[in-house]
């Protein structure tokens, strides 16, 4: 039986069918683990882009497993992943974490923006049926 605050309780990132396809409300990123609170199997489903960032970069799922000695994040791009040092993200605001990023990641390549990061092209069998779909959802 694994403690779900081990660090061989592992974490899965991933990635909807849908998601980074015309059916962009439909794609979902589902965070799936062991919870700390319940012991049980937990599912948390998280809305937005990463989820199709995650597929252009390369990945449906990601499979976290063990843990970092200090505060990290996690950059997926173009087929690799990095972990990086997390610079005391934990006492930041979300927006003060986003900037810190900006700066540490982009910084080392000289980029004074950010982008979606992936060049993966996602094939769609058939756009037509999508968008049918959710007209009819």
């Amino acid at each position: 039986m694994v403690d779900p605050g081990s660090a061989d309780n592992i974490c899965i990132v991933s990635a909807g069918y849908l998601s980074g396809t015309l059916s962009a409300p439909l794609g979902a990123a589902i965070l799936t683990s062991k919870s700390a609170a319940t012991g049980l199997l937990a599912r948390v489903c998280v809305g937005g882009p990463f989820a199709a960032q995650m597929r252009q970069a390369g990945f449906d799922h990601l499979v976290l497993k063990g843990r970092a000695e200090n505060e990290t994040f996690l950059l997926v791009r173009d087929g690799r992943i990095e972990f990086k040092e997390g610079h005391d993200l934990k006492d930041k605001s979300l927006s003060d974490q986003c900037a810190i990023l900006r700066k540490d990641v982009l910084a080392e390549k000289n980029v004074a923006a950010m982008a979606c990061s992936g060049t993966v092209a996602l094939e769609i069998k058939d756009p037509e049926g999508i968008i049918a779909y959710e007209k009819n959802f």
